[in-house]
């Protein structure tokens, strides 16, 4: 078992980051200016080239007989599914990062003072809360506002996502195509962090979790590789209407 990671990963890891790459930056024009959306989507490819290598261990461990594969080795999938999610979570945070101080002044009262009121919620600051901070730009001070704000943020369903990428001024309309998937991948998150992916059926031939199959997470994969690429292309459209 411990000589699956050192065979399996420097191979697979970069044949899949491959994999990755194409349809992750592929929206991106590679004649325009945008360093900051090639960034997003390298950083999103390497994370699911990680998810990937997951799901190839999986099939090293489960070989090629037939059958329902026991519940550690399915355990590596669901593994790659809790991956799958958090690179989700971090594109989404990375774009936040870099497009919230742009955001339209009601975006911005939403989102509190770093150290504020002690509270977490936007409102009303002391001079003795924003004392705290002297010698600080206000550019940086709103750079760690963000930042602390976005260290609480969450994203457990496709109404939060729309409603950051609205904040964002970034057009949901042509992204919620992947909505039913992303929400069916994210309860399934759901259920192996919270519940362990138990299952309440009892009896003979009952598994103790619910099965997965690599279909399933190699389609959830693709869903976060393609809304991501969709998301790009919508800031690229809006910065060329811009110019």
């Amino acid at each position: 078992m411990g000589l699956v990671p050192e065979t399996l990963h420097a191979p697979v890891q970069a044949a899949d980051f491959d994999l990755c790459v194409a349809p992750c930056t592929a929206m991106i024009d590679p004649a325009s200016q945008h360093p900051d959306l090639q960034r997003l989507a390298e950083r999103l490819a390497s994370n699911l080239a990680r998810a990937h290598n997951l799901v190839s261990i999986y099939q090293l461990l489960a070989g090629s007989t037939r059958g329902r594969r026991s519940v550690g080795d399915t355990d590596v999938l669901r593994s790659a599914v809790v991956l799958i999610h958090a690179s989700l979570e971090d594109f989404l945070r990375s774009l936040a990062r870099s497009y919230l101080p742009k955001a339209r002044p009601e975006v911005m009262n939403a989102i509190p003072l770093k150290g504020g009121g002690r509270s977490g919620r936007p409102g009303k600051f002391s001079m003795g809360d924003l004392a705290e901070h002297r010698g600080k730009t206000v550019d940086e001070l709103i750079e760690e506002s963000i930042e602390a704000y976005l260290d609480r943020s969450n994203y457990n369903n496709t109404s939060d996502i729309a409603a950051l990428l609205a904040n964002l001024n970034v057009d949901v309309e042509p992204v919620r195509q992947f909505f039913p998937e992303l929400d069916r991948m994210i309860a399934r998150r759901h259920q192996i962090v919270h519940r362990a992916d138990c299952t309440a059926e009892t009896g003979r031939g009952r598994h103790r979790a619910r099965s997965l199959r690599v279909s399933e997470v190699e389609s959830w994969i693709n869903v976060v590789s393609n809304f991501h690429g969709s998301v790009l292309l919508q800031i690229q459209l809006k910065q060329a209407q811009n110019v």
